[in-house]
């Protein structure tokens, strides 16, 4: 029941970041990653 609540019901995907390791269900972690030109606007307006 608790997976089913937080959205994972088939596919996971385990992401590792720094010393953690992040469950997400494989549909909602797809639609929350950048397109490339996403990540170099977000990039360029950080660096300048």
């Amino acid at each position: 029941k608790l997976l089913e609540k937080i959205g994972i019901v088939k596919e996971v995907v385990f992401v590792g970041i720094g010393n953690k390791i992040e469950v997400w269900a494989s549909e909602k972690y797809q639609n929350s990653k950048l397109s490339d030109n996403d990540y170099l606007s977000l990039l360029e307006k950080i660096l300048g």
